[in-house]
C-alpha cells in the first residue's frame, strides 16, 4: 500500500513534499500536527488542512526519543524513572521535543512557530501506552505493576505543549489494552480494520514493544511483547530496516548461524579491544556486535512467541491468515524476505505481507482529517496476557534461533 507520507532520506531529520504549494507566513490556512510518539524515535508530520481535503502534508521531521539520554531506551526504566518522582521531567522531554519538531517543521515549511500553533485547529498524537501516559505527567503505577491496566485519562492540562495549544486541541489516542496502545489504534486505522476483518489477517507493529492484532471476524485479539530496542536500530545512526537486512544477509551467506552466533572462522568476523566479536553490515556499514545480535534474538523470540500465542489463542491456523500488515516507524523498508530469513514470519506468509511504513503517524493524520478513532461497536477486544500464559517461558526459550518457531 502506498505510504500516506512523503518519502525521508535514511540520514535526514525531516523533508519538506515539493509538490506541496509553498506555505508563506501569515498564510491564513490551517494547520494539523499528527505525531508518532515511540520509545525509541519520535515522528511528526505538519499539514495543511483544507475543508473536504485530505490533509496535505506539508514536512514530517523524526527525531531519537529525547528522554533516553537520561531515562534509559527501554520502557521499563522510563516508568521507573516516572516512579522515583521524574514524572514531571519526563512529562517536559516529551512535550518539548514535539514542540522542537513541530519547531523544524515549521521552519522547513517557511512558517513561523508560533504563527503555525496559533492556526493549528488539532494535534494527534499516537504513541504506545507508556509514552502517552508519561506525555501527560500521568500516574504511570499501573503499567509499572501487576494486575497491569492502561491509563485512559490521557487530558494533557499541564506541560509546555499544553501551555502552546491549551487542551482542548490536543487529542491522544487512548490505548487499546495496557501495552497495545494509541499507535496500534492508529496503526488500525491505516490497515482498515476498525471494523474487523472477514479473513484472518494480522497487524503487527515491531518496535521497542512489539504489538499484535490478529482480525478475525468480529474479534480483535491483541497481545504485546517487550522487543527491546533492536527492532529500531538498537542504538545506531540508521533505521532499524537497514540493520535488520543487514543481519538477514549474513545468515544467508552463513557468517551468522540460526543459533545467533558468529561465526569466528569467517574472515569477516573480527573482535574489538574488549574481545567482542562483529562483523561490518554489508549494506549499512555499521559494526554489529554479537551483543546487538543476542539483543536481536529476544527481539525475535518475543514477537514470535507472541504471534503463535495470539494465533493460538483465536484457534487460528497460521496457513489461514490472509494478509499480514507490518508497521512501525522503519516498516516501510522491511522485506518480506527478510522477514522469513530472520524467523519473524513463516515463508508461507512472504507473498501475503506488505509493510505498511509509519501507520501510526499515517493514522494520527487520518483522524486530523476525519477519520473516526474508535472501534466498530459490533467488535470484540480480546487480550491475549503473556505474563500469565504458563506456556510462555518455555515457547520464549525456544523460539531464540532465527528460524520461524
Amino acid at each position: 500500500m502506498p505510504s500516506a507520507l512523503p518519502e525521508r532520506g535514511n540520514n535526514s531529520v525531516g523533508h519538506a513534499d515539493p509538490g506541496a504549494p509553498p506555505a508563506r507566513s501569515g498564510d491564513p490556512a490551517r494547520y494539523g500536527i499528527a505525531v508518532d510518539l515511540g520509545t525509541t524515535s519520535v515522528s511528526l508530520a505538519l499539514a495543511r488542512m483544507t475543508p473536504g481535503a485530505d490533509p496535505q502534508v506539508l514536512v514530517t521531521v523524526d527525531a531519537r526519543n529525547a528522554q533516553a539520554a537520561d531515562f534509559g531506551r527501554d520502557i521499563l526504566s522510563r516508568l521507573s524513572g516516572a516512579l522515583a518522582g521524574h514524572g514531571e521531567r519526563l512529562r517536559d522531554l516529551a512535550q518539548r521535543q514535539v514542540i522542537e519538531l513541530l519547531a523544524q517543521a515549521s521552519a522547513q515549511a517557511g512558517l513561523e512557530l508560533q504563527a503555525v500553533a496559533t492556526a493549528t485547529g488539532q494535534v494527534v498524537i499516537a504513541g504506545n501506552s507508556a509514552m502517552a501516559a508519561l506525555l501527560v505527567g500521568a500516574d504511570v503505577s499501573t503499567l509499572a505493576t501487576a494486575p497491569f491496566a492502561p491509563v485512559r485519562d490521557l487530558r494533557c492540562a499541564a506541560g509546555p505543549l499544553a501551555e502552546l495549544f491549551g487542551p482542548a486541541r490536543l487529542m491522544i489516542l487512548e490505548p487499546l489494552d495496557a501495552f497495545v496502545g494509541g499507535d496500534v489504534r492508529a496503526d488500525l486505522i491505516t490497515a482498515g480494520l476498525m471494523a474487523g476483518s472477514d479473513q484472518p489477517r494480522l497487524l503487527i507493529d515491531l518496535g521497542t514493544n512489539a504489538e499484535i492484532v490478529l482480525a478475525q471476524s468480529q474479534q480483535l485479539f491483541v497481545c504485546s511483547a517487550p522487543a527491546g530496542p533492536a527492532f529500531e536500530g538498537g542504538g545506531f545512526k540508521l533505521t532499524g530496516s537497514q540493520i535488520l537486512a543487514d543481519v538477514a544477509e549474513l545468515l544467508r551467506h552463513g557468517v551468522l548461524g540460526t543459533d545467533g552466533k558468529l561465526d569466528d572462522q569467517n574472515p569477516r568476523v573480527r573482535r574489538d579491544q574488549s574481545g567482542v566479536a562483529f562483523v561490518t553490515g554489508p549494506q549499512s556499514g555499521q559494526a554489529l556486535s554479537q551483543r546487538y545480535l543476542r539483543e536481536l534474538q529476544l527481539a525475535k523470540a518475543a514477537t514470535a512467541t507472541a504471534l503463535t500465542r495470539v494465533l493460538a489463542a483465536a484457534g487460528c491456523q497460521p496457513t489461514a491468515v490472509a494478509r499480514v500488515d507490518i508497521a512501525g516507524a522503519f516498516g516501510s523498508a522491511l522485506a518480506a524476505d527478510d522477514l522469513v530469513t530472520l524467523g519473524l514470519i513463516p515463508h508461507s506468509w512472504r507473498d501475503r505481507t506488505r509493510s505498511l511504513g509509519n501507520a501510526s503517524l499515517a493514522g494520527a493524520l487520518a483522524v486530523l482529517g476525519g477519520a473516526s478513532p474508535t472501534l466498530s461497536p459490533d467488535l470484540t477486544l480480546t487480550p491475549v496476557d503473556l505474563p500469565n500464559d504458563p506456556a510462555f517461558n518455555a515457547a520464549l526459550i525456544a523460539a531464540t534461533d532465527l528460524t520461524w518457531v
